[in-house]
């Protein structure tokens, strides 16, 4: 019969007795990981920017834990908007060239 594994201490999943908290991002760290994702920003690059409560970087595993969101629709979101505001530019600009077809306009 095996024993049950027992979780090791100072693992991810736990913070071990007297250790840091977990880290909990505030919304404007997360609207800057999305940001900087979304223009090609390097995982280790954007960990950089954020910083800890220790007054240093996080590491790439709190990225992805804290920021798995982020992470996977920065670029999508953000394509999304330009994409949409690329399109409304684009309608108003044909739109100018159709001749119009309204009595009494030149």
């Amino acid at each position: 019969m095996r024993k049950a594994k027992q979780p090791r201490k100072g693992s991810a999943k736990e913070p071990s007795e007297g250790g840091m908290t977990r880290f909990i991002p505030t919304e404007d760290e997360r609207a800057l990981v999305k940001l900087l994702i979304a223009n090609g920003y390097a995982q280790h690059l954007v960990c950089k920017c954020i910083g800890n409560r220790r007054g240093s970087h996080i590491s790439e595993s709190t990225l992805k834990r804290a920021f798995a969101h982020e992470l996977k629709a920065g670029k999508v979101e953000l394509d999304t908007i330009v994409l949409g505001r690329w399109t409304l530019e684009i309608t108003d600009w044909t739109s100018l060239l159709r001749p119009s077809t309204q009595p009494g306009t030149p």
